[in-house]
């Protein structure tokens, strides 16, 4: 008598519950990248100010005030207003085009100093704030995205907390 060995291996039905698995981490990494993504490509726009606030440091120190607008910041001049600034696209302002970045304002916010805001294309405006006040002889400079929580995925760390109107820091 013969006996038959039994086959092994997946059914069907094991192999599909694999796949549907496969397929909802794939969503879930795919989702976390796009973000992670976006913030790469976001920090053009910190890094651009970073080498700006050099020139509002040198202006501050020899005029003793802060730069008013576009031109005292040493940037090509504004090509529209916002919020009784200037305001330019990011192409503009920078001389660079950008994959997040469409615009730039420089908002006075007197008597305590101005905003630097960078306004993004994607979904979410990201709305990236740079406070400048001055402060003991120099200037103070913060980032902020306002406490907007769909803004904070976007942005470095360091821009997640704090609001506009708030300038006791």
């Amino acid at each position: 008598m013969r006996r038959y060995r039994r086959q092994r291996g997946f059914s069907l039905v094991e192999l599909m519950i694999v796949v549907a698995i496969i397929g909802v981490l794939a969503t879930v990494a795919s989702i976390g990248y796009a973000q992670f993504v976006r913030r790469a490509e976001s920090m053009d726009g910190y890094a651009q100010f970073g080498a700006l606030k050099a020139r509002i440091a040198e202006f501050y120190a020899t005029a003793g005030v802060l730069p008013a607008n576009f031109s005292e910041l040493g940037l090509p001049g504004a090509s529209g207003t916002a919020y009784d600034g200037d305001s330019g696209s990011y192409q503009e302002v920078f001389g660079l085009e950008s994959d997040i970045w469409t615009d730039v304002e420089y908002q006075p916010k007197l008597p305590y100093g101005y905003v630097l805001v960078l306004r993004s294309k994607t979904p979410v405006d990201i709305g990236l704030h740079f406070q400048i006040k001055p402060a003991g002889g120099g200037i103070r400079v913060r980032c902020i995205v306002n406490e907007e929580a769909e803004r904070m995925p976007y942005v470095p760390a360091q821009c997640r907390a704090g609001n506009v109107d708030d300038w006791s820091w």
